[in-house]
């Protein structure tokens, strides 16, 4: 009996075929051999149908792969974690302190306003021009001066006791104008002065202020005679300014002239005023005035011999024309230790230019406002130009 093959089984077997001879061609180690199939022959019926035939294909075998290669790995490590730190704080502060504030303020100020205003002030009448003398004697002014003054000099041992002159009813009256630098006030009024010498002999002296530009004044005290005027106007701006046993003084640097001068400080040439008979009216002078030359500065005590600067010790500074310091030209007291002095050159010449003379000072222990005496402390300049400012200040040992 002849089988044939029908050909749809013919193509299976094909591909079956084909499938297992690609599977024998793959390179993998060790692949199992292909299985041997079994073929059951397709059957046909009477009718040379052909029936359905079965294929099976058991493989008897069992492949074993075992890799001939050694891998190489190369691990990368990246640390992506984020470390967390937690503290834990389990200190615990207990606080036992307790303050007690026990302060009670009660005010208890009782505030009663009951002021009661009583006026105590007595107005007395004082005439501004009681002439100025040796002596501190002084006299009421009316309109008929009284003849009979009362002493109240202070006596101190060493100078001569002043003898009190019977004060005349002559006098000179007058309105000064100042029309140079500076706004006459109180501060930096005009004072006039009055002499009968501008030499060192004078027997008569007055000053008076005004503290009111092309103000009036009247001079009392002269007997008949012939006397001198000098204007100042205070540049230093101290007021009513009395400078110790020299009463008061024009400042180094004031503005000064003297009536009848046009010009400088020469007080030679000075306008001469007879006053006899009762008071003379010169009416309104003028002045420009300018810049007064001497020494000045403070005059200070620093106590080697001892004793306290008063009225009866007080310092004492002068200027002489001779290098023995015997010659003394002009002289002031300085009742107040660290206090200021001026001294004007006129008489040698050097009212408002330069000038030099030979300066001493002292404290006067003795008492003796003259001339330094034994025990007293003393400092000797020697021959100083003058200036038209303040440039001296002196200090006595």
């Amino acid at each position: 009996m002849k089988f044939k093959i029908p050909g749809i089984a013919l193509l299976l077997v094909t591909s079956i075929l084909f499938v297992i001879s690609c599977s024998s061609n793959n390179n993998n180690p060790s692949a199992p051999a292909a299985p041997t199939p079994t073929f059951t022959p397709p059957c046909v019926n009477a009718s040379n149908t052909p029936c359905t035939s079965t294929f099976t294909a058991t493989p008897t075998n069992t492949g074993t792969a075992t890799p001939t290669g050694t891998p190489t790995s190369t691990a990368t490590v990246t640390d992506t974690r984020t470390p967390t730190a937690t503290t834990t704080n389990t200190g615990t502060s207990t606080s036992t302190a307790t303050i007690t504030n026990t302060a009670t303020l009660t005010a208890t100020a009782t505030i009663t306003d009951t002021p009661t205003v009583t006026p105590t002030a007595t107005i007395t009448s004082t005439p501004t021009d009681t002439p100025l003398v040796t002596s501190t004697a002084t006299s009421t002014a009316s309109s008929t001066p009284s003849n009979t003054p009362t002493s109240t000099s202070t006596n101190c041992t060493g100078n001569p006791t002043p003898t009190n002159t019977v004060v005349a009813s002559n006098g000179i009256a007058m309105h000064v104008t100042y029309s140079g630098v500076g706004t006459v006030s109180a501060s930096n009024p005009i004072y006039v002065y009055l002499t009968d010498t501008f030499g060192s002999g004078a027997s008569f002296q007055a000053v008076r202020f005004i503290d009111t530009n092309s103000g009036g004044i009247t001079i009392y005290g002269m007997n008949t005679g012939t006397y001198y005027l000098a204007m100042f106007y205070n540049a230093a701006g101290d007021g009513h300014f009395y400078q110790g046993g020299g009463g008061v003084k024009p400042h180094v640097g004031d503005q000064a002239q003297f009536l009848g001068v046009s010009s400088g400080c020469n007080p030679s040439g000075a306008t001469a005023l007879s006053v006899a008979g009762g008071v003379t009216n010169i009416g309104t002078v003028s002045f420009t005035g300018g810049g007064l030359w001497g020494f000045g500065g403070t005059l200070t005590y620093n106590g080697s011999v001892g004793g306290t600067v008063s009225t009866c010790n007080p310092l004492c500074v002068g200027f002489y024309t001779d290098s023995g310091y015997t010659a003394q030209d002009t002289n002031q007291l300085n009742f107040t230790n660290g206090s200021r002095y001026d001294l004007n050159t006129f008489d040698i010449g050097g009212g408002c230019s330069t000038a030099s003379a030979y300066v001493q000072a002292w404290y006067a222990k003795s008492g003796n406002t003259g001339s330094p005496q034994a025990g007293d402390s003393v400092t000797q300049l020697g021959l100083v130009a003058n200036s038209a400012v303040t440039n001296l200040n002196i200090t006595i040992p």
